[in-house]
């Protein structure tokens, strides 16, 4: 009995560390990434998904701290948003998720 229960304990260990999954800011190349891979942004590091190195317990703090990030001058200038029509090609999005973790 008391091996049945360690087991249990130990399951149950396991079942919560695989749900304790951080988060990461990302910059995805939002035309390449729907048109040749077909996974809009969905899929994990490429050359057209890069994540950035910090970690954040929730995707709402990841939002919220990675704005700065977002919205630097360099950034913008690197990675372009889209701004009108004719962008599409070269646009980067932005988000925050823990697809690279797999």
């Amino acid at each position: 009995m008391k091996k049945i229960f360690a087991l249990i304990i130990i399951m149950i260990s396991l079942n919560s560390y695989s749900y304790a999954k951080e988060y990461k800011a990302f910059l995805c190349n939002y035309y390449v990434s729907s048109t040749l891979a077909g996974d809009y942004c969905q899929g994990t590091n490429s050359w057209y998904k890069i994540y950035f190195p910090d970690l954040y317990k929730t995707k709402e703090i990841c939002n919220l701290q990675s704005e700065a990030i977002f919205n630097n001058n360099l950034i913008l200038e690197i990675f372009p948003d889209y701004q009108s029509s004719g962008d599409e090609v070269k646009s980067w999005v932005s988000g925050c998720d823990n697809s690279w973790l797999h």
